[in-house]
């Protein structure tokens, strides 16, 4: 009701999931208290975490959803909030079509690895756009001077280029393709 428009960063985890969270690095937002610091010190200690991560010793700001799994990040919790975690891309979509968003969305790519993932991305924003927003008789703001059926695809140039490929390349082209 009071914004002009909803964004958000999209990132994927380790085994190709996507979620919401802004930072590369989960400890900000997720951070060493007291609800957390058994699934930090497994997470330290799991060669699995450590590979992904590219070293042996990692400290805790090391780690980003990218280098644990889905099971693993839905263990830890928001600070002072143990009920809240970080919610997956399609709880996000699903949640504005239950609450009746009727503003653009702006979804910022941060971190894809798997052709998998960046296909979900596309396809879930343009089912979202074209069977939910459409109908949804959306709000202009005057404010503001995005169509209010935007829903946006973007990245800064460094992530897309760890996302899809480096500009110029046969990944960038073909995945600059399918956004359009």
């Amino acid at each position: 009701k009071d914004f002009l428009y909803l964004e958000y960063d999209v990132q994927e985890s380790a085994d190709g999931e996507l979620f919401v969270l802004h930072d590369p690095s989960l400890v900000r937002m997720l951070p060493n208290w007291e609800g957390n610091m058994s699934v930090y010190k497994d997470l330290l200690a799991d060669p699995i975490v450590q590979q992904r991560v590219g070293k042996k010793n990692i400290k805790i700001e090391d780690i980003g959803i990218m280098h644990i799994t889905s099971s693993q990040l839905g263990r830890l919790h928001f600070y002072k909030f143990p009920n809240e975690k970080v919610p997956s891309f399609r709880t996000v979509l699903d949640k504005a079509k239950e609450w009746g968003l009727r503003k653009p969305m702006a979804a910022e790519f941060k971190y894809f690895y798997s052709d998998s993932a960046r296909q979900r991305y596309i396809d879930w924003l343009v089912d979202f756009r074209d069977n939910f927003l459409r109908k949804q008789n959306p709000k202009k703001e005057e404010a503001y001077d995005l169509d209010p059926l935007f829903v946006s695809i973007f990245g800064f140039k460094e992530n897309f280029e760890y996302s899809f490929g480096a500009t110029g390349s046969s990944s960038w082209n073909n995945w600059c393709g399918r956004i359009k």
